[in-house]
């Protein structure tokens, strides 16, 4: 039934009939989540078993110019039908691309995309050491050729685009010429399959409101309760203790408090994004296993996000010897970006899913709103372990951090929605955080953009999120245990909500 209820639902996703729907759904470039922002780590984690795969990784680095030049005729072909990329995007997407080719003809210092691959050759022990050394050598001309040369196509002609932009805020900007908004449509049926549940989009938006309103008491509650001392205490607070792989470890050897067993004996390799691409990739990143791999892992962070610039008691930067900012962890992000990322998150929910008896169909169409709710949710799960775990705090400190996440979770859906099918402005935005929090314009216009570039995004994460916390909080009224929740949650595997939420009705049925 599952099966069927996903299979019909990616089909009607499919077939969404909305005037010009291809050019305000499609984004292959983009600042981080577009193509060429990906390739890169991609490429890297190319996974090298055979002498086939060897030589046909190096068919897709000549493969680059060609999809790289269709991407620019693409956003080219966007912008004549009036769906031009903002110019905001642009300069990061060709910004990136310039960062990307620095130092890449240079011999004395090898650029990553040579180095990471090369090393990787030099592993391979189904390779002679002739073939090893002719291996490298054709990386070092591939790179140099066209993967370089796809990127500089990029770089120089993307600008083709600037000024084209007919419209500089959301989807709901945009109607045709006899005043239909399809962007607004387009932005409901794009809302609805992206969180996974085909509601109107004023139901949904009576929704986050609800939520809002709620969460912003709860959260008022707990601050009259802690008082303005131990909140600045616990805004302080460095969650993680020791070192990254020392974090990743303590929620595995914690599972069994909230979760059901997996075999965690697999290698798990920590890696770092290279500095040219730090400053156009996501923080940290877990990489999907092969559904036939039981025996690697692999998660990826961003130093240029984790890390934060130390200041003193007046709130200036520290500075070393060289006169640079001094950086160091930043332990409490990182603590829930490990629990969002490996365990009890994404890692977790994927081992566990790929090693149920579940359909292979199964294991192969996913879907991202339930892998991102629980990833999400794994951060809330985090903060009530650490607290459990530590002495000396208030019974509301996890609440404190909890009830901040839920109500962020209402407030980003909410201007998600605003953007993109009410149409608000910048003004219109600022108006409305400026209720909740002290913000600038300038601090307003980086979220704004961040939203307008890539719709639905934030509801992927937190208008799902609320929805997995309805779920747990009726499986518990219903006699369910946290564990029971969680287990039959992992069971269902990955599928549109209303789905999930209609099997955890049946598992546990209401009292």
């Amino acid at each position: 039934k599952m099966t069927y209820n996903i299979i019909e639902d990616l089909y009607k996703s499919m077939s969404i009939d909305i005037k010009d729907s291809e050019y305000m759904g499609s984004a292959y470039l983009g600042s981080y989540l577009g193509y060429q922002a990906q390739l890169p780590l991609l490429l890297n984690q190319y996974h090298l078993r055979s002498k086939l795969d060897v030589d046909n990784y190096f068919k897709y680095l000549d493969d680059v110019p060609a999809a790289f030049k269709a991407y620019v005729d693409y956003e080219i072909e966007k912008a004549e039908h009036g769906y031009g990329m903002p110019d905001f995007v642009i300069s990061k997407v060709t910004s990136q691309c310039k960062s990307f080719l620095e130092g890449i003809d240079d011999d004395e210092n090898l650029h990553f995309m040579i180095t990471t691959t090369n090393n990787t050759i030099d592993s391979l022990d189904f390779l002679t050491d002739e073939e090893k050394e002719y291996y490298k050598e054709l990386n070092i001309q591939k790179v140099r050729g066209p993967l370089a040369e796809g990127y500089r196509y990029v770089q120089e002609n993307l600008n083709q685009v600037w000024g084209k932009a007919t419209n500089k805020g959301g989807l709901g900007n945009y109607f045709t010429e006899d005043d239909e908004n399809v962007g607004q449509q387009y932005y409901e049926a794009m809302f609805q399959d992206t969180v996974g549940y085909d509601l109107p989009m004023e139901d949904m938006l009576k929704y986050v409101s609800k939520k809002m309103g709620q969460y912003y008491t709860e959260l008022i509650n707990v601050y009259d309760k802690l008082g303005s001392g131990e909140m600045n205490e616990l805004g302080s607070l460095e969650l993680m203790e020791g070192e990254v792989r020392d974090q990743v470890y303590y929620f595995r050897d914690n599972l069994d408090r909230y979760f059901p067993a997996i075999d965690t004996n697999f290698n798990l390799e920590i890696a770092y994004v290279d500095p040219a691409m730090e400053d156009y990739f996501s923080p940290a990143a877990y990489m999907t296993s092969a559904i036939d791999d039981h025996e690697n892992e692999f998660i990826i962070l961003n130093r240029g996000s984790i890390y934060v610039e130390v200041e003193d008691e007046e709130g200036n930067p520290v500075l070393d010897e060289n006169g640079d900012p001094v950086k160091e962890l930043d332990r409490s992000y990182l603590y829930t970006t490990l629990a969002h990322e490996a365990f009890p998150g994404h890692l977790y929910q994927n081992v566990y899913f790929k090693n149920s008896d579940a359909s292979l169909l199964r294991k192969v169409i996913t879907n991202s709103g339930y892998k991102e709710c629980w990833a999400n949710y794994m951060e809330s799960i985090a903060y009530t372990m650490y607290f459990e775990d530590h002495e000396g705090y208030s019974e509301y400190a996890d609440d404190y951090f909890i009830a901040n996440m839920n109500f962020s979770a209402a407030l980003y859906t909410r201007i998600d929605i605003g953007i993109h099918y009410e149409g608000w402005t910048i003004d219109r935005t600022l108006k409305f955080m400026s209720t909740y929090y002290n913000v600038t314009k300038n601090d307003v216009r980086e979220i704004y953009n961040q939203l307008v570039e890539v719709p639905t995004n934030y509801p992927m994460y937190f208008f799902t999120y609320m929805k997995i916390l309805d779920m747990r909080d009726y499986a518990l009224e219903n006699g369910a245990t946290l564990k029971e929740f969680h287990t039959a949650f992992l069971d269902c595997g990955p599928a549109p909500l209303e789905y999930v939420e209609e099997y955890i009705h049946e598992t546990f049925p209401e009292k």
